[in-house]
């Protein structure tokens, strides 16, 4: 019987066994078993295909993206998102633990807590112009010169549609701050474009003069 019980089931008993109060979002749909658990900023997914045992589960704070793993056992999970959540483990700590979280490959080691997100949050930007069709290597250029400038590191890039943004905090998207994009239909001396967030153009140029161009904005914004 318990092989056939939805996960958020399985779920809520391995949670109160622990004495957890966490409350559950149970998506049911033919095709697989979807359950989310949030508390303020954090966040983890599990994941059941239909007619598979394996459950993929993924921990995420601010939307960026911390790590995932599989495994069949509800139990582990529920203690995972019992210390993940209620217990408010440190981001640093996930990787350290016996629950198989790899340290994120691409960023660099020995990182900690808002270090991590901020890292993780350019590789994701990063990786979106990547797995863009086709590849938007104009925009990994642009990003991968701007992350290491350090008058915008205390700034969260993101991406609104192809565009290059920031933001003053991890929680609000829509900003002041201004916005860089490639646009390759212009001519080759024209196109990288600054704009507002909400797309007023502000100025337009070669990759160097408007990255120097948008640090003096960033930082006069910031």
């Amino acid at each position: 019987m318990e092989g056939n019980m939805h996960i958020s089931v399985k779920l809520k008993i391995a949670l109160q066994k622990i004495g957890s109060k966490l409350s559950l979002l149970t998506d049911e749909n033919h095709i697989e078993e979807i359950v989310t658990i949030q508390n303020e900023n954090r966040f983890i997914e599990i994941i059941k295909e239909k007619e598979q045992t394996v459950l993929w589960l993924s921990l995420s704070e601010y939307g960026i993206s911390l790590g995932s793993i599989t495994t069949t056992d509800s139990e582990l999970i529920a203690e995972i998102s019992h210390t993940f959540l209620e217990k408010a483990i440190a981001i640093e700590d996930i990787y350290k633990g016996a629950y198989g979280f790899q340290y994120p490959m691409n960023i660099k080691k020995g990182l900690k807590g808002r270090e991590i997100l901020y890292a993780l949050a350019w590789e994701t930007v990063i990786s979106h112009y990547k797995k863009s069709n086709p590849p938007l290597l104009k925009m990994v250029e642009i990003s991968e010169k701007l992350k290491d400038i350090n008058s915008l590191k205390s700034l969260i890039p993101f991406t609104s549609v192809h565009r290059l943004c920031f933001s003053k905090t991890f929680q609000v998207r829509e900003d002041d701050l201004p916005c860089i994009y490639y646009q390759a239909s212009e001519p080759t001396n024209k196109q990288i474009i600054i704009s507002t967030y909400t797309g007023e153009q502000l100025a337009h140029g070669d990759v160097d003069t408007m990255i120097e161009k948008f640090v003096l904005m960033i930082e006069n914004y910031a």
